[in-house]
């Protein structure tokens, strides 16, 4: 018996002593001491006007401002904003519409960050059969197209009018064929490898290529819509040879092959990991899309009373008694001025798109209720209740009533400011006299071969140049049939059907604009009712003018100009008005701020 006392006895004493252990851990006795509030995230390190300044405060404003803010300039900023926040609730400025809803906004978004974070979206990790399968479901994007780039002699046949003038040409480019096989003796056979520089020295003599005969065209993808005639001749040589002549669309060719690389495909391994983060992301994303659909999918947690709610949509005109209830979200029922005013205020744009019912519905839903269902969430979570969480909600709104409040004294002192005077006005439109000078002008009719491809600024130059010589050709036919007389309306509608249908306007151009210097240089004096001699290249494709119309250069008079002038300066006082209030602010700050 006494043995098996004894036992018990030591039992007890054990469990006594697993409890005292836990206790002093828990409360920070002994070797598991909790964290000093001298030193933890409640040491007040700066007193400002009753108000204090905590360690967390600094911490959560940190990550907010400037990289490499000291603590004395962001403890500043805090006691700001808690001076201005003071000041703001004594003016009663949160109780104004769209201040009490942005207020009310930034509360309700409170941890909803951490919700998705630590909650929802935690814990998925890819596994590696998933990743794999996401790199063969997308195999064609880590296909890395085969190119080819060559050099070329070209021999321009798109200006030819008679069948000597091509034989010309073909003749000049079999004369550059020549020159480049001599160094290869005579009658050699194919292949022909060509020394660069030989052939570059050829083409400068023999090219009709614009700009540098010598330059490299491409690279080109092996799918890329090259004239196939080219293509095939180009990928039928290796580096180094060159072709015999051959014709295209625009005239004749020699081509030289510079590079040539095949299809390849970007290893599984080398793009894992960046897969591995994109799948990452995907299913984050679709977790939170599930979960938020599963929130919407729970009607029993809110309601949208349609009837109520259609008679504020924009547009609509009926008087909702303030009794009536247009949404409820859990036990809440929010009258219809309050989702008027709440959506009016923070999402106005939206809001006045809305003009059909289920679209209005649907904003509701997005930027009024999921906001407190999600809020809902994080306070289940317990997420809200967190010291940095109620810091960061601390600092936000300090910061927005301080902004607010600047904002309506600035506006106040504004507009008790008399207008600007006519010599203030007068002074600044001396000292910008080149801002209202306008460039001559000239009425055209312009009539547009447009070349979609143009907008890639990534576009091969060699290509373009193929582009804007089919233009051109197409607008030079078009324009000899408009000198003859042709109608400019008949002409374009007659193309309409066609793959890439012209366009026509009238509009007025200023002089520099659009047309390249050269160009311009002969339209100023070109003769007002005629078209202009030839096609003209611009950034969107190729057109042809005629000139209606010229405005000639002028400077805006004062009278023009008199009602921006002012409000630039006044806008100009504005930004003064402000800057001035918040640094007025900061003196009164820095006047009682106390350090820790």
């Amino acid at each position: 018996m006494t043995c098996c006392h004894d036992v018990r006895r030591k039992g007890t004493e054990m469990r006594k002593l697993w409890f005292i252990l836990v206790f002093m851990q828990v409360c920070g006795i002994g070797w598991c001491q909790a964290q000093s509030p001298e030193d933890g995230p409640d040491k007040v390190v700066a007193e400002c006007d009753g108000e204090v300044i905590r360690k967390i405060d600094l911490d959560v404003a940190r990550p907010t401002l400037p990289a490499g803010a000291t603590d004395e300039f962001i403890i500043e900023q805090l006691a700001r904003n808690l001076l201005g926040q003071k000041k703001a609730l004594q003016a009663g400025i949160d109780q104004e519409p769209d201040i009490k809803w942005r207020l009310w906004a930034i509360g309700m978004n409170a941890a909803s960050r951490d919700l998705f974070e630590r909650q929802i979206i935690a814990g998925i990790n890819p596994s590696d059969e998933e990743v794999k399968k996401a790199y063969q479901e997308r195999i064609t994007n880590y296909v890395v197209p085969g190119s080819f780039s060559f050099r070329y002699i070209f021999g321009d046949t798109t200006e030819c009018t008679s069948k000597e003038q091509v034989a010309e040409v073909r003749k000049k480019i079999d004369q550059a064929h020549q020159e480049l096989l001599k160094p290869l003796g005579q009658n050699a056979a194919p292949p022909w490898i060509v020394a660069v520089t030989h052939f570059n020295e050829v083409a400068g003599k023999y090219s009709d290529v614009r700009g540098d005969p010598t330059r490299i065209a491409g690279p080109f993808t092996h799918k890329e819509p090259l004239q196939p005639v080219i293509k095939k001749m180009a990928l039928s040589l290796v580096p180094g040879e060159m072709s015999e002549v051959f014709s295209t669309r625009y005239g004749y060719e020699i081509i030289r092959l510079e590079t040539r690389i095949e299809d390849a495909t970007t290893e599984f391994d080398t793009v894992k990991d960046t897969l591995r983060q994109e799948v990452l992301r995907s299913q984050q994303n679709q977790k939170a899309k599930d979960y938020i659909q599963k929130l919407k999918d729970d009607t029993s947690r809110y309601e949208i009373y349609e009837d109520r709610f259609a008679q504020i949509l924009p547009g609509a005109h009926f008087e909702v008694p303030s009794t009536t209830a247009a949404i409820r979200v859990g036990r809440k029922l929010y009258p219809p001025g309050d989702i008027e005013d709440y959506l009016k205020n923070l999402y106005r744009k939206e809001w006045v798109r809305a003009r059909e019912k289920k679209e209005a519905m649907n904003l509701a839903w997005q930027a009024f209720i999921l906001p407190q269902l999600l809020h809902e969430e994080a306070e289940k979570a317990g997420y809200t209740r967190e010291a940095t969480e109620q810091a960061r909600i601390r600092i936000e709104k300090a910061s927005f009533l301080t902004n607010a409040l600047l904002r309506k004294e600035t506006e106040r002192l504004a507009g008790e400011l008399p207008k600007p005077t006519t010599d203030e006005i007068e002074d600044l439109y001396v000292l910008q006299s080149d801002k209202h000078r306008v460039a001559a002008q000239y009425q055209m009719t312009v009539i547009t071969h447009p070349i979609d491809e143009l907008k890639n600024r990534s576009s091969n130059p060699a290509r373009n140049e193929f582009l804007y010589r089919e233009g051109e050709k197409r607008l030079s036919d078009i324009l000899a049939s408009l000198i003859a007389g042709a109608s400019p309306d008949q002409a374009v509608k007659a193309t309409q059907s066609e793959k890439t249908p012209l366009n026509k306007d009238v509009r007025w151009i200023s002089k520099g604009l659009e047309f390249q210097e050269e160009t311009w240089s002969k339209l100023v004096s070109w003769p007002v009712g005629q078209w202009y001699s030839q096609p003209i290249r611009t950034e969107k494709g190729v057109v042809i003018v005629q000139v209606l119309d010229m405005a000639p250069e002028r400077t805006k008079p004062l009278s023009e100009v008199r009602s921006q002038l002012e409000r630039e300066l006044k806008n100009s006082t504005t930004r003064e008005i402000f800057s001035r209030q918040a640094s007025q602010m900061l003196d009164e700050v820095r006047a009682s701020l106390k350090m820790k």
